[in-house]
């Protein structure tokens, strides 16, 4: 048995629901997005969110279930409620399974703009020194374990998942080598919108606004075509947010 897990997720339709819980640093960035586009961020997130639910239907194998609903022993994949899956995930994985394995990983694909210059330079060594070690083994959802007591946190957090991933890797851990999962890291993204990484002016927000439209717009890679027809569905909602 294999289930999506969704970590969170809000009724992002619900405005007022929505601001209740918008944590203090990202207020003054959300203000500023409903004042740069006519679509508000919060109906922006809901749209993303049924296009990956529509691509987390079309998963074969697998369930998507609420933490509760999911019996001890069963592998959960730990996503956010923006993210994507290829369709193979649940076939993929299933065979491993049968062999013994508790945990997995494959190689995390991410669809973005950079963040800042650091961000891009890292970029550009992986493209140029494919071998190098990523920052985290596990990222957003490119990882998976089987349900077991004290397991919910790694499954929460990857950056505490990359640290057992690393410190038990000669245990029941699969490395697939093939990507079965896309993060898809929007303009609306969690860290794309956080101020942490220095004040988000308007035309910072512009600019990133246009390059992401353009991302949007270039075919998938061989490896990840099946994710053509939600970067089309991403570029005409870009189309949308005038």
């Amino acid at each position: 048995m294999i289930y999506i897990w969704i970590r969170k997720t809000l009724d992002w339709q619900d405005e007022a629901a929505f601001r209740a819980q918008l944590p203090s640093h990202l207020i003054e960035p959300v203000d500023l997005w409903n004042d740069c586009f006519k679509l508000p961020f919060h109906l922006f997130r809901e749209r993303l969110r049924q296009i990956a639910a529509l691509n987390h239907s079309r998963v074969a194998g697998v369930t998507c279930a609420n933490w509760d609903a999911i019996p001890e022993g069963a592998l959960v994949v730990p996503v956010d409620d923006d993210d994507w899956f290829a369709p193979t995930l649940g076939t993929s994985l299933a065979g491993e399974v049968d062999r013994g394995y508790a945990a997995f990983f494959w190689p995390s694909q991410f669809l973005q703009v950079p963040l800042d210059w650091r961000h891009e330079i890292g970029r550009i060594r992986r493209r140029i020194f494919p071998a190098t070690r990523p920052v985290w083994l596990c990222t957003t959802n490119n990882y998976a374990m089987l349900k077991r007591p004290g397991v919910r946190t790694l499954l929460e957090q990857h950056v505490a998942a990359s640290r057992w991933y690393l410190a038990n890797m000669d245990t029941r851990i699969k490395n697939i080598q093939q990507p079965l999962s896309l993060m898809n890291r929007t303009l609306a993204s969690t860290t794309a919108m956080d101020r942490k990484r220095g004040p988000l002016a308007r035309q910072k927000m512009l600019l990133a606004f246009h390059r992401y439209r353009r991302i949007y717009s270039r075919p998938a890679s061989a490896e990840l075509a099946w994710s053509q027809p939600y970067r089309e569905m991403m570029a005409t909602l870009m189309e949308e947010l005038q």
